[in-house]
């Protein structure tokens, strides 16, 4: 294993599933120090600590790299097949929690700030590295970089987030546009004939947001013997459902050049009390 993969492995190792991001700040520290490279710590609290570092002649634009410290939850341990936080390597990859999203592209980006730093006299501008907490939960640590104005000044900004596709989820010979706003059919066809990995990785520049709904459906209980003395809020809801699947199919003529389509899904339902009674309220 080389000196970039175990630095990875070192990273894995800490389990950094909410509220436990400090450890990984530490390292961080620790690694900058080494090379002279400026930076400092931001504490959201004793165990949330994120990171910002820079080089360059700061006579030029400033370019950043931005990827958070912490991963999802392990869940039942009994049910992954390899520890999630050895980081073991097997035919070539490495396994573990947070691997992808986004521990693997976090420790890159730290890497490329010490191979840059060898070459600092010739950026003519800044390179910053942030490190944030709390990104599993709801973005926690980027907002407070950006209240604390710590953000305000960057010219452009790179997230680490992975960007691969498997190649037969590719689409194929079906449209100019293979990829709006990332690839052209005739590149990407090129692209897949050289390419002898699983998996294709993009630089996109833009991605879908999210507008989220909660819509309740109230009626009147009765017992199911005798429906017709109550108003079924189940029954209401469904039909709130097909009206709102008909007005977004109305959608799909509508296409951004960047993000294509809107992409609507119903991720949640639930309503009822028990089998015998017309059901009061339901949500979606």
């Amino acid at each position: 294993m080389n000196q970039a993969e175990q630095m990875l492995q070192d990273i894995v190792g800490m389990n950094t599933a909410g509220n436990h991001e400090a450890d990984v700040a530490a390292y961080l520290e620790a690694l900058f120090n080494q090379h002279n490279i400026t930076n400092k710590l931001v504490k959201l609290s004793d165990r949330r600590i994120g990171v910002i570092a820079e080089i360059g002649n700061g006579n030029g634009p400033i370019l950043a790299f931005d990827g958070h410290e912490d991963t999802v939850a392990l869940g039942d341990m009994h049910k992954w097949q390899h520890n999630p936080l050895s980081g073991e390597k097997i035919d070539g990859k490495i396994f573990g929690c947070g691997i992808t999203d986004m521990k693997s592209g976090l420790m890159a980006a730290a890497i490329a700030m010490v191979n840059l730093k060898k070459q600092e006299s010739k950026l003519n501008g800044t390179f910053k590295f942030y490190a944030t907490v709390g990104e599993e939960s709801g973005e926690i640590g980027a907002k407070q970089m950006v209240e604390l104005g710590l953000a305000s000044h960057i010219d452009a900004l790179l997230i680490g987030e992975p960007s691969g596709l498997p190649l037969v989820g590719l689409p194929k010979n079906h449209s100019s546009e293979a990829l709006p706003g990332i690839v052209l059919q005739e590149n990407l066809d090129e692209l897949i004939v050289k390419n002898h990995t699983q998996e294709q990785h993009f630089l996109e520049i833009a991605h879908k947001g999210a507008l989220s709904s909660q819509v309740t459906s109230e009626g009147r209980a009765a017992h199911s013997s005798m429906p017709e003395l109550g108003i079924n809020a189940v029954e209401a809801l469904l039909v709130f459902i097909a009206q709102q699947k008909k007005y977004f199919e109305s959608l799909t003529s509508i296409a951004n050049d960047f993000l294509g389509t809107t992409t609507p899904v119903i991720t949640e339902i639930s309503g009822g009390e028990q089998p015998n009674t017309v059901y009061l309220v339901m949500r979606q």
